[in-house]
């Protein structure tokens, strides 16, 4: 393994944060470092996130004790943890070096990919392997997205929505309509409304009857006409 494919000191800066401040494990994990993202010290991370999630605590003591030595053969377990958990690593440097660490996981999957297509005979296998290596290497190198799947996300408003009914409230703003509040939800912030209607069939009306509402409920209403003077 390269110097490029190995960056111990980042490592250590990161673990010896996580360590002390649960701020920063909180950030690690919302920001998708894995195990995965460390050469060296992947068992240590794998068992600070372990200890994490499970709610108990974190010391240099009760990681020795959730990792077991043979999961890390190359490396005095003890010896490790405790020189990393008297690091005191400036916060300031934690984006570079999880930028760093990043990098370094991109490069050792790029490594294992060019090794595995250098094997292979099929074009057509190569070319998947390597579009499979892009995007491991984008993921590596930039996080998660933060994207959400349409479908999953209407699914989690709608629950969402559900549990706020149960409450008695409502998502949005009510128009002082039940049926309107009740197939939209009310009016929620960054929405833009548009009524629409043949002349003469209520468009204002139901206007006034929204702004009336509002008021009454001691919101903050202004109204623009550009057809009145």
């Amino acid at each position: 393994m390269t110097d490029q494919e190995r960056q111990p000191i980042a490592e250590r800066a990161i673990l010896a944060l996580c360590i002390h401040d649960e701020d920063y494990r909180k950030r690690a994990l919302g920001e998708g470092i894995t195990p995965d993202h460390f050469a060296d010290n992947a068992e240590i991370f794998a068992s600070i996130e372990a200890l994490f999630r499970a709610g108990s605590p974190i010391d240099a003591a009760t990681i020795a004790g959730h990792v077991t030595p043979g999961d890390m053969p190359d490396i005095d377990l003890h010896e490790e943890i405790d020189k990393i958990d008297q690091q005191e690593p400036d916060p300031a440097g934690w984006n570079s070096w999880v930028k760093i660490l990043r990098s370094a996981y991109a490069s050792r999957i790029a490594s294992d990919a060019a090794l595995m297509i250098s094997g292979m005979e099929s074009p057509e296998e190569q070319r998947a392997h390597l579009e499979a290596c892009t995007e491991a290497m984008k993921e590596a190198l930039s996080g998660p997205s933060g994207a959400v799947d349409a479908n999953a996300a209407c699914l989690d408003f709608l629950a969402h929505a559900k549990e706020l009914e149960k409450l008695g409230k409502l998502p949005g703003l009510s128009t002082g309509i039940s049926q309107l509040d009740d197939a939209t939800g009310g009016m929620k912030a960054g929405e833009l409304w548009a009524i629409a209607a043949p002349t003469s069939h209520g468009k204002t009306v139901l206007l006034n009857q929204i702004v009336l509402h509002s008021s009454v409920e001691k919101k903050k209403v202004a109204v623009f006409s550009c057809e009145m003077t």
